[in-house]
């Protein structure tokens, strides 16, 4: 389990700002964003110290080997009933393969044994792919399609909702510890 070892999420700072809004003004990242309009550096602050006072939120950056690579979110930590919603991403374009895998793994071990969550949430929008079938690989069930609605733009998106449970979870992880350990190591 030495990857494991090497990966380690780290509470957002001050420090951190520059970094990730270059990874989250990325076409590739984006594109596929349920807002996917580039953010200014005002908007940017704007979201980091409401970050900073809500309760409701974490935001961490995920380091392998003590380099920075990606961020994690949660939303619904107040949530008396255990479920969590999370949306993540992998910044630096230059990751090693497998990498969003281990981000996706230490993440779920972190809300799931660290955090005390029974479930988790995703939303993806529909045309995201790469994150409908990583949401799968981790072993998240569909629950259903439902439309995002953007006031300001007049615009629609179809979100897939995806669930995973903290039971389903202990079954599937030893699969995607080895799978990563087959890419790391």
């Amino acid at each position: 389990m030495k990857f494991h070892g090497d990966s380690k999420l780290k509470d957002i700072n001050y420090n951190d700002l520059s970094l990730i809004f270059n990874w989250r003004n990325q076409d590739n990242i984006r594109s596929v964003m349920l807002n996917n309009a580039p953010i200014d550096w005002l908007q940017h602050l704007e979201w980091f110290n409401k970050y900073e006072k809500d309760t409701n939120t974490l935001s961490k950056v995920f380091y392998y080997n003590d380099i920075p690579y990606g961020v994690l979110n949660i939303k619904g930590l107040s949530n008396e009933i255990r479920c969590c919603e999370w949306g993540f991403y992998i910044g630096d374009r230059k990751a090693p393969k497998g990498l969003g895998t281990l981000l996706g793994y230490t993440s779920l071990n972190y809300i799931f044994d660290e955090l005390e969550f029974d479930e988790i949430k995703g939303q993806v929008v529909d045309a995201n792919h790469k994150s409908i079938k990583f949401h799968e690989k981790l072993g998240f069930t569909k629950v259903k399609k439902e439309k995002s609605h953007n006031r300001c733009k007049e615009t629609t998106k179809d979100l897939i909702v995806f669930r995973l449970t903290k039971k389903h979870w202990e079954i599937k992880k030893e699969t995607i510890k080895e799978l990563i350990e087959g890419r790391l190591l």
